[in-house]
């Protein structure tokens, strides 16, 4: 599971001048449907029963659809390595984001400090320059990244 998940981004970016990336995410998405359905239909998993989180449900679902119009249209204009790098900064949305919602949820000074030397070996890792790689496909990745921790403090 872990390697289709890492190889994600590679052969998105491999096969994107034969298949446009939003054909690609689509296929992606309705596939991933499918198979949910398929596996709530098995457990007896009610999809639509009304238990009030249809809201949150379709607040997560616009924000994964929106980070994956990212990923997808990013990796058109930087490499996949740095569209990834970028896309997993998403720990420092939710530790910069969390406290907003929930107020009891803020990061001690040693969290911080490990924070920090993460950060730090971002930098480092693209450290020829922010658009090295195309700034449009790095900004991209940056924004799914902010959307990926958006979703998960949502």
């Amino acid at each position: 599971c872990c390697m289709f998940w890492g190889f994600q981004q590679v052969l998105v970016k491999a096969t994107v001048a034969e298949l446009p990336p939003m054909f690609q995410s689509a296929v992606r998405g309705v596939g991933a449907t499918l198979l949910l359905w398929l596996w709530c239909q098995w457990r007896g998993v009610r999809l639509f029963d009304r238990d009030g989180s249809l809201w949150a449900g379709l607040l997560v679902g616009c924000l994964f659809a929106v980070e994956f119009a990212f990923i997808y249209i990013g990796l058109q204009h930087t490499s996949a390595s740095r569209l990834t790098v970028f896309l997993y900064t998403s720990p420092f949305w939710v530790a910069a984001l969390l406290p907003f919602f929930i107020r009891t949820e803020r990061l001690r000074p040693l969290q911080w400090l490990g924070m920090a030397c993460a950060f730090a070996a971002v930098v480092f890792a693209l450290r020829e320059g922010f658009g090295g790689g195309g700034a449009t496909g790095d900004l991209m990745g940056l924004a799914a990244g902010a959307l990926w921790g958006l979703t998960t403090v949502a």
